[in-house]
């Protein structure tokens, strides 16, 4: 079930476009919880549009956000194939539909695949595929998929009289090659500014500390004593049972940390 926004205006009811919240025109759409109109649903590229009735009016302004201009000034495009130009150097895809380009960083891809579709003989025995891409994006959480490049040829090889083998084009298996290891460059670039840039061992240690002692970063040395004293009171280092020996050195490596993380700052 779906509800038609409304208002009125002169004693009459309006429908309204679920997104814009303009009238409705006589060409109008169906999605998941609403009805959008011609216009709206003109801004989506076809591999959305063909599924739409699927998407709610949440998902489909998560969707735009996501797809459109966010990475279009850092896109430098390192190869191509058909519709799909791929960012090696940043980790970015751009699909091309009918003249609007679409990005994604692969850091966003939860999947991706590409492959041949449809694969037909011609009078000729060559064998004739379509190319298509398919991915799963993590946030927002959609699958998508879109012919890139129509009527490739195959290699081939005769099995026998009756049995034709065919296989990817060198050229698409050059390029998925290509796709395969952008992503894979990517993940280990963001692997390491994890571990590098983002959070050292300093800073997880920092952080148990402070989870332990049960302090903002305002905290003040004295606040922190007195936490010290009260725990140390509970795993006294002389009590050897449930570990307190080695909870209490513990406790003493997180004051440390406090205390000279805010003599630091006060210096």
């Amino acid at each position: 079930m779906f509800h038609l926004a409304e208002k009125l205006q002169g004693g009459n009811k309006i429908m309204e476009c679920t997104l814009c919240k303009q009238p409705l025109s006589i060409i109008n759409h169906k999605i998941y919880n609403g009805v959008i109109c011609h216009k709206c649903y003109k801004k989506y590229p076809s591999f959305i549009r063909e599924n739409i009735d699927t998407f709610s009016d949440v998902k489909l302004i998560t969707i735009q956000d996501f797809l459109l201009d966010r990475h279009v000034n850092s896109f430098t495009p390192t190869a191509k194939y058909g519709l799909l130009e791929i960012d090696s150097i940043n980790g970015i895809i751009q699909i091309n539909d009918n003249g609007t380009n679409y990005y994604i960083n692969v850091l966003d891809l939860k999947s991706a695949d590409i492959f041949c579709v449809c694969p037909r003989v011609d009078k000729y025995n060559h064998v004739k595929a379509d190319v298509k891409i398919q991915f799963k994006t993590m946030h927002p959480n959609i699958t998508l998929s879109y012919v890139i490049k129509r009527n490739v040829e195959c290699n081939t090889s005769k099995e026998s009289a009756k049995e034709l083998k065919w296989n990817n084009p060198t050229s698409l298996d050059i390029f998925i090659s290509m796709f395969n290891q952008m992503i894979l460059d990517a993940c280990k670039g963001y692997d390491k500014l994890c571990k590098e840039t983002l959070i050292s061992k300093d800073d997880i240690n920092y952080l148990k500390a402070k989870s332990l002692f049960m302090v903002n970063d305002d905290y003040s040395i004295d606040e922190i004593k007195k936490t010290r004293n009260l725990l140390l009171n509970i795993f006294h280092p002389d009590n050897e049972e449930n570990g307190s020996n080695e909870k209490s050195k513990i406790i003493n490596l997180y004051y440390q940390i406090l205390k000279e993380e805010r003599e630091d700052e006060n210096s």
